[in-house]
């Protein structure tokens, strides 16, 4: 099987089949234009943040359906705790479940996450997870807890936050931990915004964008996708592969 479906299906903890970008932009969880430049991006080179405070957002679901994009050359590999950061370089994806003090698992945190970021500088990328709504609270816990700095921060190159609505719930509140939305059930998730780093400081794109040529082709290829059925994982990323040449 190949090593990125593999990943894919391993970042599951809650078992159950994993959902491509093509469901998720069924599901409204992406915009079609959205999708396709994240996509333009990872074809870039870079690297990915997804962030949401409630617990089952879909934070994991739409990081690893942003993996499928990959080229075929790069190595996918996940990073326990303690990992020999410098082995990671050229052609590698590090992936992470999360940055998180909860010490399980693929979660980092401490001098674990200042690792993680480094990993761009060497010629590879990285992808996680983490409970922040927002860019500040992103940084709060990788730039400053961690002490990444904001260099390490911006070595994500994308931060993309799940904006989530309760069912029968009072607007969003300012709680700074998840667990109170643990028995509440979600009635929406949407991603409205992405944030980007272009070198000099952060951007920030909306659902409605302006997209290149390159880009437009991308969203012909989702399309064609949805049209002929082609959602799961496996097929999506065989037939990114073969429309990509990579």
């Amino acid at each position: 099987m190949d090593s990125i479906i593999t990943t894919v299906r391993r970042c599951m903890q809650r078992g159950g089949e994993p959902l491509s970008v093509i469901n998720l932009i069924e599901k409204d969880l992406l915009g079609i234009d959205q999708a396709a430049w994240l996509v333009s991006r990872i074809e870039q080179g870079s690297s990915w943040l997804v962030g949401a405070l409630p617990s089952e957002a879909g934070k994991t679901t739409l990081m690893s359906a942003l993996l499928l994009f990959l080229p075929d050359r790069e190595k996918v590999t996940l990073a326990h705790p303690g990992a020999r950061w410098k082995s990671f370089g050229p052609n590698t994806c590090v992936v992470t479940e999360e940055i998180s003090d909860h010490y399980r698992g693929c979660y980092l945190w401490n001098e674990d996450v200042p690792g993680l970021t480094a990993v761009p500088a060497q010629g590879g990328r990285i992808t996680s997870t983490i409970h922040a709504d927002t860019l500040e609270e992103a940084r709060e816990q990788v730039a400053r807890q961690c002490a990444a700095g904001e260099a390490g921060l911006a070595s994500f190159g994308m931060f993309i936050p799940i904006e989530v609505s309760f069912a029968n719930d009072p607007p969003k509140s300012t709680r700074k931990d998840e667990g109170g939305d643990r028995h509440r059930s979600i009635r929406s998730r949407a991603v409205q915004q992405i944030h980007y780093y272009d070198g000099r400081g952060w951007k920030t794109i909306d659902r409605e964008i302006k997209l290149t040529a390159k880009q437009k082709s991308i969203v012909n290829f989702l399309s064609q996708c949805r049209e002929s059925g082609t959602h799961s994982c496996e097929a999506v990323r065989k037939a990114w592969l073969a429309h990509s040449g990579c």
